[in-house]
């Protein structure tokens, strides 16, 4: 799955996007990339019959 969040850094925000088996693993991904942020919001792309479908969720 992918993965997409939007954190805040202190100074600004920043789209992020990973590739992640779940959510566990992508908020792993996102704490040794950027240690220390808030995420506004995050959610996921998943890919059914060659169409995007799209969850959002609070973080």
């Amino acid at each position: 799955m992918v993965y997409v969040a939007l954190l805040y850094e202190g100074v600004g925000q920043r789209l992020v996007r990973y590739e992640a088996s779940n959510e566990t693993d992508f908020f792993a991904k996102l704490n040794a990339r950027f240690g220390c942020y808030v995420c506004l919001w995050f959610t996921e792309e998943l890919i059914a019959n060659n169409e995007k479908v799209h969850t959002q969720n609070p973080c």
